[in-house]
């Protein structure tokens, strides 16, 4: 969920503050900098993290199918890396931030699908489910691994032996009369509403949410970031300067 970004903004928000206060940069390029310093930190992370648990989950084996999982995880890790990003600079202390990041949590994984699928959710708060980037992820990860299969019906209705036409039928939703499977395809169609055509229109929703919330990222941090740091934005605290004799004033006459 990347909610350690939080805790990492925080640590070196006290040297941003000291530098932007001397003028030498503005906020925002700094985080627009840690943004692009990040990804291949993160993408190193993740391509270890999703080769092990891809295979040893025991996923389908397919290489089209293997990098659409990788993709999708991994733009939604920078996607939700953007969102706390942006709670943290928006936010005056690490416990404020934390607070926001933990129910926003809890409303992003109830609301992706899989604690409430889609037709289980609550109409007022389903709208939830249409602004989390996660519950675009988890459909596409799931219809990407059922695309194309056919899983094989266990128990037939009726349960009589030697049946032939369609005089038979598998008690499933997507379930075809005749046919001794079910396609994965249908069953999450017909089940959960998720469609397989849906998996570029969901990365460019992804997409979107990402640019997004970088956008919100930067101009939190170029807006929010000395309304918690007194003095002026350009020159140290006078009483400050004075106690260290930066500078000394020298009576005129």
């Amino acid at each position: 969920m990347s909610i350690t970004d939080t805790h990492n903004l925080y640590k070196g928000r006290s040297v941003v503050r000291k530098q932007a206060s001397y003028a030498f940069y503005r906020p925002s390029s700094d985080a627009l900098a840690s943004v692009l310093v990040d990804i291949p930190v993160k993408l190193v992370v993740r391509t270890c993290f999703n080769i092990i648990l891809y295979f040893l989950s025991g996923l389908a084996t397919t290489a089209s199918q293997f990098f659409i999982f990788f993709l999708f995880v991994f733009v939604t890790t920078l996607a939700m890396s953007m969102v706390f990003r942006t709670i943290a600079a928006a936010t005056g202390t690490l416990p404020q931030a934390m607070a926001i990041s933990g129910f926003l949590v809890l409303a992003l994984v109830t609301y992706t699908g899989f604690v409430l699928p889609g037709p289980y959710m609550h109409p007022w708060f389903k709208w939830i489910s249409y602004i989390n980037p996660l519950s675009f992820a988890f459909e596409v990860l799931l219809v990407n691994q059922a695309h194309g299969t056919n899983y094989p019906c266990s128990n037939l209705v009726p349960p009589y032996p030697n049946l032939t036409g369609d005089t038979f039928i598998y008690p499933v939703s997507g379930s075809v009369a005749g046919e001794t499977f079910v396609n994965g395809d249908a069953w999450f169609e017909t089940s959960y509403d998720y469609s397989y055509s849906h998996l570029w229109r969901n990365l460019g929703i992804i997409v979107g949410f990402l640019f997004f919330f970088l956008f919100t990222y930067l101009l939190a941090s170029e807006l929010c970031e000395f309304l918690h740091w007194p003095g002026c934005p350009c020159l140290p605290a006078w009483p400050a300067l004075q106690h260290h004799g930066t500078y000394r004033l020298e009576a005129q006459g």
